[in-house]
């Protein structure tokens, strides 16, 4: 289980080549090649976490199945995220095939909220950058999916997000990262589009 500190923002199309120049300028050097992220968010019958996460209620959770590039090719993990008052944390554990189907038809049981079953599906292109502690991510050409249909909807707005660990002072951050912070939930913004168009 990983704890951090995670902030995101706003960028737009047009300036991500700046942003990557920004970055290359303060030492970041790129981790990964770009890849697809491809995530399965589950959810209560009345939406529990979503409506968590429009509130900002703490403590609050999110449940989701992923997977990189392609399905056939990719291992998968179940990865619950859970925000708490002063401190986000991460677990991811890889499954198999077989309990991937068994999830998506049978739903996942968690406490306090009950049975969860698959709701949207998300997926987008990811940069990856690292400086010490600092790990940098941009997405772009977001696209969001209603669990049940193939009917496809794009979001415009690219999100940048940085994540560091809980010991870096947050003058550390402040001293790299100028720019505008914002919330930015992929899963929350699916399910506004697909379901309150």
């Amino acid at each position: 289980m990983t704890y951090r500190q995670e902030k995101k923002i706003n960028i737009n199309s047009n300036s991500i080549f700046k942003i990557k120049k920004f970055l290359s300028i303060n030492g970041f050097k790129k981790t990964h090649p770009q890849r697809r992220v491809n995530s399965i968010y589950f959810d209560t019958h009345s939406f529990s976490m979503h409506k968590q996460s429009e509130e900002g209620s703490l403590p609050r959770k999110k449940v989701r199945l992923r997977w990189y590039n392609d399905f056939d090719n990719s291992k998968i993990y179940l990865e619950k995220k859970i925000s708490l008052f002063d401190r986000k944390f991460k677990s991811s554990d890889l499954i198999k095939k077989n309990d991937f189907s068994d999830l998506t038809k049978k739903g996942i049981n968690q406490n306090f909220y009950g049975l969860c079953l698959p709701k949207v599906v998300t997926s987008y292109q990811r940069n990856y950058f690292q400086k010490s502690s600092f790990r940098v991510t941009i997405d772009t050409n977001i696209c969001y999916k209603n669990y049940l249909s193939n009917t496809p909807f794009y979001d415009s707005s690219p999100i940048m997000e940085v994540k560091y660990s809980l010991d870096v002072p947050e003058k550390t951050y402040s001293d790299i990262f100028f720019f505008t912070e914002t919330r930015f939930s992929k899963y929350s913004r699916a399910i506004n589009a697909i379901y309150k168009k």
